[in-house]
């Protein structure tokens, strides 16, 4: 997830980013306005292992560490 994000390119900017933990809290608080979220969960960066990584849940806003095998939404993110 997060090298997809690393080499996305779109809209003419090719800084994205994986959003971390507390980036993706912020979007859970604002995404009425934000919009375009799908349920279920996201890929966040950090707090993973070789195994493991975090998830964010946008049905009910919970924090998750789950297998990377595992297929999760992905929002990739700029800074601003």
């Amino acid at each position: 997830a997060a090298d997809i994000c690393a080499n996305l390119t779109l809209g003419g900017y090719s800084d994205w980013f994986l959003p971390a933990r507390k980036e993706i809290d912020e979007m859970y608080q604002n995404k009425s306005t934000i919009g375009v979220f799908g349920s279920g969960d996201y890929w966040t960066s950090g707090g993973g292992s070789a195994t493991n990584a975090s998830s964010f849940g946008f049905t009910n806003g919970t924090h998750y560490t789950k297998s990377k095998n595992n297929y999760y939404n992905v929002r990739a993110v700029r800074s601003f």
